[in-house]
């Protein structure tokens, strides 16, 4: 599906608009699934580690901040491996990590499961989730550098429905093994997890391609005009010229990673780094806080299934975040994301509160409560899932190729900090006031965040790479 012809500024053929030109096709279905194929495992393992944490902690005697220590042991790490990770990516590529990543996951997986006790298996998780920030950066920079103006959101949609789809994939093991999740066989689940990252390690080193913005910030424009080539014969755009073009903003002269500390960068970065931060915490607290809240609820489902309803609204909310990015900007597509999130949590924390409350014989108000709180805790989800996919495109658009990873791979290390606090957090939350409160501070960091949203100084829907480094350009002295 090729782009209409848009050649940049006075008449220059730029690599953006060759990569306009080729179109959207096999091409980008093949880094989706190469490259986004990370997120699946990504996915798997972390809500894995969340619905196993009870029957490691009644395994081992743990006491309530070790379990929730386990759980942040991998954002901990992923935080770490987000800012190394970027910052690798944009000076050695996209690929490498990518690759390296699923042979890691694959090694790190598999050896948690030697775990003798709290440390070793502590430790484990720390190298498991440096593992994840490792690759998160440069496959997210990947996707968007390989895929026509027009369809970046599209992109990232799908490849964050694999996200999505091992989250289902977790939630579909436990729930067969053990629907009340409190005994589950947590050795050989998270054996089951990590499988998939073996067929994709073996094609992505065969046919995952490096990425043709990278190449070309490097000079090396023939590499980068032969990654153009096996995209043209992909997407069948044998009529595209890829041999001639030129790297419109040069990107070598930037400053890299120092660029993000200047003018409006500034601001930017520092307002997706707290964006970041609220949306993590957001997501991964709710992960948490649903295993502990759910069983001692007597819902109209089953834990484990509740879990797998939350989990389905997720490829749900990438959905909607593409059709809501047909009619709004990329800010106004953020500010809807905090405004619905924070209403659900509302709906959800009240709900809860009644659930609490009625005796079971007023069964009509009872299941009235049981509704409001199912269908706001899959909103919460929903909107957390829009978020996520405004959010990283955003970052990924704003920022220039020299420091593109670096900025997605700090934000994402950033917010990682809301990931390592959230089970604390929920934990501090479960012997004062109860585990709802985790959703009035989700609502309270929505309205803060909304502020930073409304004040960002750039808008990136639809427009060249190029061109959105072009407008910054002025504004960064």
């Amino acid at each position: 599906m090729a782009l209409p012809k848009d050649h940049g500024v006075k008449g220059k053929r730029t690599l953006d608009d060759v990569i306009d030109d080729i179109g959207y096709g096999l091409a980008q279905l093949k880094v989706v699934i190469l490259a986004g194929g990370c997120w699946m495992s990504i996915g798997a393992l972390k809500l894995m580690h969340s619905m196993v944490s009870t029957s490691i902690s009644n395994e081992w005697n743990l006491v309530g901040y070790q379990r929730g220590a386990l759980v942040s042991a991998c954002f901990a790490g992923q935080a770490l491996g987000s800012c190394l990770g970027g910052h690798l990516s944009d000076k050695f590529g996209r690929r490498a990590p990518c690759v390296a990543m699923y042979a890691l996951i694959i090694i790190f997986g598999v050896a948690s499961i030697t775990s003798w006790g709290f440390w070793s298996l502590f430790t484990w998780r720390l190298a498991l989730g440096a593992t994840f920030g490792l690759g998160t950066a440069p496959l997210l920079a990947l996707i968007n550098e390989t895929t026509p103006s027009s369809y970046r959101m599209f992109n990232n949609a799908l490849s964050a429905c694999l996200f999505a789809a091992g989250g289902i994939f977790a939630s579909g093991l436990v729930w067969i093994e053990d629907p009340s999740m409190q005994e589950i066989e947590w050795r050989t689940s998270i054996v089951a997890t990590v499988l998939p990252a073996v067929p994709l390690l073996l094609l992505s080193f065969a046919y995952l391609k490096e990425s043709p913005q990278f190449l070309a910030s490097s000079k090396r424009h023939a590499e980068a005009s032969e990654v153009l080539r096996d995209m043209q014969r992909l997407n069948t755009a044998s009529s595209v010229d890829v041999t001639n073009w030129s790297q419109m903003r040069n990107d070598e002269a930037s400053q890299g990673p120092a660029l993000l500390w200047q003018g409006t960068y500034r601001f930017t970065f520092l307002a997706m780094c707290f964006s970041a931060v609220a949306l993590n915490y957001s997501y991964y607290g709710s992960m948490y806080a649903l295993p502990l809240l759910l069983p001692g609820k007597d819902m109209t489902y089953s834990p484990a299934a509740s879990m797998m309803m939350a989990a389905l609204c997720e490829p749900v909310g990438y959905f909607a975040g593409l059709l809501l990015a047909r009619y709004t900007t990329r800010k106004g597509g953020l500010l809807v994301y905090l405004s619905g999130l924070s209403m659900c949590c509302a709906m959800f924390f009240f709900a809860m509160c009644t659930v609490r409350q009625v005796p079971d014989e007023l069964f009509y108000v009872h299941s009235w409560a049981n509704s409001k709180a199912t269908i706001s805790m899959s909103g919460v989800n929903l909107f957390n899932q829009i978020g996520f996919l405004f959010l990283y495109t955003y970052i990924a658009e704003v920022f220039p190729t020299s420091c593109r990873a670096t900025a997605l791979g700090v934000c994402g290390g950033l917010g990682r900090l809301g990931s390592c606090c959230a089970p604390f957090i929920v934990e501090h939350f479960v012997h004062h006031g109860g585990v709802s409160l985790h959703y009035v501070l989700v609502a309270t960091l929505c309205f803060l965040n909304a502020f930073l949203v409304v004040k960002l100084p750039i808008e990136t829907k639809d427009r060249q790479l190029g061109s959105i480094q072009g407008e910054t350009e002025p504004l960064i002295k």
